[in-house]
């Protein structure tokens, strides 16, 4: 699949990590309409993601698998791991509110993220079209992704992977995968944002359908 016929009205637009940059960037286009339960984190394996779109996200950030790794340089969150899933809040978790040892404000959190869960499994019963970008995944992921998201979603669907490069273009891989798009753009930028322009080029002609929200 290219990128030109990625190029159309969604029902849905759904991010599926691997960071807060795809979030950042959908919502920067007004392409996003709500908040999926990964849209602020790291989600760094590709098979525990589709184990999670398979299971409707059963046992994902459990208090019992989680762990406090600390705090990343100025952040005013913990940054907390989900051992089961490899999952990791940076955002979530305030350090005025809980400590090192104890994560306070879990309830509100776990509530949150049932909440972000029901949204995401409603969308995808009423929506007939949707678009689901993921940053770094390599073929035989993509592959996988396709057949999890299959499994969940009974629409028309595409998938578009982004892979980074230290090209400064766009760059289209052709991996023979029907419904899947994969490019390469250059994070020169140094910034969790992305390259704008990189993503402006894109996402160009991708829009949402008129009525969805």
């Amino acid at each position: 699949m290219n990128l030109n016929q990625i190029k159309r009205p969604y029902d849905m637009i759904v991010s599926l990590g691997w960071n807060c940059q795809t979030a950042f960037q959908l919502k920067r286009k007004k392409l996003r309409s709500f908040t999926g339960p990964i849209d602020w984190m790291y989600s760094y394996s590709v098979s525990h993601l589709c184990r999670l779109l398979k299971q409707k996200f059963n046992g994902f950030m459990e208090i019992e698998n989680m762990r406090i790794e600390g705090i990343q340089g100025t952040n005013s969150c913990y940054t907390v791991s989900d051992l089961n899933t490899r999952c990791v809040s940076v955002h979530d978790f305030l350090v005025t509110e809980n400590s090192d040892t104890s994560l306070l404000t879990y309830p509100q959190f776990k509530e949150k993220m049932n909440r972000r869960i029901e949204k995401l499994y409603n969308s995808l019963a009423i929506s007939d079209s949707a678009l689901f970008v993921r940053i770094q995944a390599n073929r035989d992921e993509a592959l996988e992704l396709k057949n999890a998201i299959s499994e969940v979603y009974h629409g028309d669907f595409s998938i578009l992977i982004i892979n980074y490069t230290k090209e400064e273009k766009v760059i289209e891989i052709d991996w023979a995968i029907d419904r899947v798009c994969a490019v390469e753009i250059s994070n020169s930028v140094n910034a969790w944002t992305g390259c704008n322009s990189a993503w402006d080029t894109i996402l160009e002609g991708v829009t949402l359908s008129e009525g969805s929200d």
